[in-house]
C-alpha cells in the first residue's frame, strides 16, 4: 500500500504539469490576434522563401551530365525496348531525360538520388557483366515496385497496364537471359 501512494502522487503531479502546459499553450494560441497571425504568416513565408533560395546554392542534384553509353542492348523485340524506354530508361541508363524540376532543390536532390540508385542497381548503358541485376529488375517490375510510384505523377507515360507489365517482364527475362545475366 505504501508503494502505491508515491506512484499515484507522481502520476498526479505529472498530469497536473501536462494540464498546465496544455492550458498555457491553448492560451498562447488564443492570444494571437488576426494581426499577429498575419505577421506570423508573412515572416514565416519570407523565412521559408529565404531557405528555399539558399538551398539552391547547394550543388548536389544539378550535375545532369549523362555519362557516355558504353554498350547497347540486343533487345528481344522492339516492344521490350520501347516499354523499357518509357518506364525505366530515365533511371536505369545513361540516357536520362532531366525535366525542369530536376534543377530546383530540394526536388533535384531526390531526382539525382533516384537516378544514382537506379543506375547502381541496373544500368543498360554499361557492358554486359557490369549492368547489374537484370533478374531482379524483372522481378521488381512484376511485383509492381518499378517504376517507382513517386515517378509516375510526373511521367504518366511510364504507367504500365498489367499486359504491358507482363510483356516487359517477359522481354527483360528473354533479353538478359540471352546475354547471360
Amino acid at each position: 500500500m505504501g508503494s502505491r501512494a508515491p506512484l499515484n502522487r507522481a502520476f498526479f503531479a505529472q498530469s497536473k504539469f501536462f494540464l498546465r502546459a496544455l492550458t498555457l499553450t491553448h492560451c498562447f494560441f488564443l492570444s494571437f490576434t488576426q494581426t499577429d497571425t498575419m505577421k506570423f504568416l508573412k515572416y514565416g513565408g519570407m523565412g521559408l522563401l529565404l531557405v528555399l533560395l539558399l538551398i539552391q546554392l547547394y550543388p548536389y542534384g544539378r550535375d545532369h551530365n549523362n555519362p557516355p553509353v558504353q554498350a547497347s542492348v540486343a533487345w528481344d523485340s522492339p516492344e521490350t525496348e520501347a516499354l523499357f524506354g518509357r518506364a525505366c530508361a530515365d533511371c536505369h541508363s545513361h540516357e536520362t531525360v532531366w525535366p525542369w524540376y530536376s534543377h530546383v532543390a530540394p526536388v533535384s536532390w531526390l531526382v539525382q538520388n533516384d537516378v544514382e540508385e537506379g543506375r547502381e542497381q541496373f544500368n543498360i548503358s554499361l557492358p554486359a557483366g557490369q549492368q547489374g541485376e537484370a533478374e531482379e529488375a524483372a522481378e521488381k517490375v512484376q511485383e509492381g515496385e518499378m517504376p517507382l510510384k513517386v515517378y509516375l505523377p510526373t511521367h504518366p507515360e511510364a504507367r504500365l497496364s498489367k499486359e504491358e507489365q507482363a510483356r516487359l517482364v517477359a522481354g527483360l527475362e528473354a533479353t538478359f537471359a540471352a546475354s547471360g545475366h
